[in-house]
């Protein structure tokens, strides 16, 4: 998709509040007629204290860019920095609950504060360490009228959580009519998905210098299909021996067999994977279904309505609501000793293959001096599935106030009413491990979960329809019939 860099501009502060103090004097007023808001500040300074970097993206200039949500257009922002920052990219294979969020001067989320109209949103309800502050897709993007960024600490006026800056979305106010858009976007590399769809739908009525009221309703509906990692070449493997890049994986498929150094018993047959240094390895960026980015369903609705009590006080009213449905695939778990888990006491778990099994390898493990022993496996349980999960992210916020001027003071009071809500669901090939030492093997006596405290228990004798290829594979029968999945 092509994207075009938001131009960047200064706005100076000191002068701009000195401007409206200057606004609002009643000589001021009388001579001019005019009022001037101010956003960026709450409190009033003098001219010569000089200016803070403020960076505004006007409607025009967001429309440029491309962007279609809150994310997306903060990305192209220099300020906002990738180092701190969540994007739903890194929901890949990692616990964020598809939060996103800002990062100015790569302080991270929780020293970013982000704003609607100048009030606070809700921290996002699934923030653990790390990825705490606002959601960025419970953000109106639609609605949007500009985007001000300030670039500076501002913790002196807003608390710590501006420690690196504040950015805060003006939403539209004085828009009469209606608008619809409709925006379909796809890579320009075909295959593997990616392809995004984007509908949004606004209308306001009334005009408050002559109704004395206006009203507003924005409405915004964006699917992002995934795109697989194995779809670009940046992306689709995990071994670049040219450059002596090699991070995939030892638990793999066939399984390997570590006690001893037996190695992959059905090697150099990889059933497909990489064979790298004499034994099988796991490449998860080339595995079908594994994903660079996930699937993503989201609906903003906005509305906003102002009522002119008199000439010097107004009433308004917004509301919020956002419902975001993130779907996220990634490659089979992993089962290994080397890999931790809530099952035992010391955080991992081996994986037995007791001697009485007919899939024992009993050649193999007298060539090593073995046999007879329990062997140690360490498994890719492609047979299990894609591990996925969908995180469900829902936001309300409502806020009512009365603002106005009275005795040359500017009073602004409001109330301001937020829930967020999160919800994580695994859909397929997530293993219950406290069920492990509960096997169900064709033919096995025994599968022995170790780790902490040893837990034995009478297998039972399950038929099993296993394709040939993986019967002649030792380990993968046993881990594949050990394995009780959740759900």
């Amino acid at each position: 998709m092509k994207r075009v860099r938001v131009r960047r501009a200064h706005l100076e502060i000191a002068a701009g509040l000195a401007a409206a103090v200057a606004a609002l004097s009643p000589s001021a007023a009388s001579a001019q007629g005019i009022r001037v808001d101010v956003t960026g500040s709450n409190i009033r300074r003098v001219e010569g204290e000089g200016a803070l970097p403020v960076q505004v993206i006007t409607r025009e200039e967001i429309e440029k860019t491309g962007a279609v949500n809150a994310m997306e257009l903060l990305n192209l922002i220099s300020a906002n920095n990738s180092a701190g920052n969540t994007v739903l990219s890194n929901g890949i294979g990692s616990l964020t609950f598809s939060n996103q969020t800002a990062s100015l001067r790569g302080l991270g989320g929780p020293s970013t504060l982000v704003l609607v109209n100048g009030k606070r949103l809700g921290a996002f309800a699934g923030g653990i360490s790390g990825i705490e502050g606002v959601n960025l897709g419970a953000i109106p993007f639609s609605a949007t009228e500009r985007v001000e960024v300030l670039k500076d600490g501002a913790s002196a006026v807003y608390g710590s959580d501006a420690i690196g800056g504040v950015i805060n979305f003006i939403m539209r106010q004085d828009f009469r009519g209606g608008e619809a858009s409709a925006l379909y976007g796809k890579p320009t590399r075909g295959g593997g998905g990616g392809d995004q769809y984007t509908l949004s739908g606004i209308v306001g009525i009334g005009d408050l210098s002559k109704d004395r009221y206006t009203a507003f309703l924005s409405v915004q509906y964006e699917q992002q299909k995934a795109l697989e990692q194995r779809a670009r070449d940046f992306s689709k493997t995990n071994y670049l021996p040219d450059i002596n890049l090699n991070t995939t994986s030892g638990q793999s498929f066939p399984g390997f067999i570590s006690t001893g150094g037996i190695g992959n018993p059905g090697f150099p047959d990889c059933q497909g994977q990489l064979s790298v240094g004499g034994r099988c390895r796991f490449d998860p960026a080339r595995f079908p279904g594994a994903q660079t980015l996930p699937e993503t369903k989201q609906t903003n609705v906005f509305g906003a309505a102002r009522f002119q009590v008199s000439a010097d006080w107004q009433a308004y009213v917004t509301g919020l609501y956002s419902h975001q449905e993130t779907n996220v695939q990634i490659q089979p778990v992993p089962l290994s000793d080397q890999i931790p888990t809530t099952a035992t006491a010391t955080g991992a778990a081996d994986i037995l293959l007791p001697a009485s099994s007919p899939f024992y390898p009993h050649g193999l493990a007298l060539a090593a001096g073995v046999d007879g022993q329990p062997l140690n496996v360490r498994y890719r349980c492609v047979e299990c599935g894609n591990r996925a999960w969908t995180d469900t992210n829902e936001a309300w916020q409502t806020v009512a106030g009365l603002k106005g001027s009275r005795w040359n003071w500017d009073f602004d009071g409001s109330i301001n009413y937020g829930q967020n809500t999160t919800k994580e669901r695994d859909t397929s090939g997530i293993p219950l491990y406290s069920r492990m030492p509960l096997p169900r093997c064709a033919g096995a006596e025994q599968v022995e979960l170790r780790g902490g405290r040893a837990r034995r228990a009478e297998a039972r004798r399950v038929e099993a329809a296993v394709p040939a290829n993986v019967r002649a594979v030792v380990v993968a029968l046993v881990a594949i019939e050990a394995v009780a999945l959740a759900g």
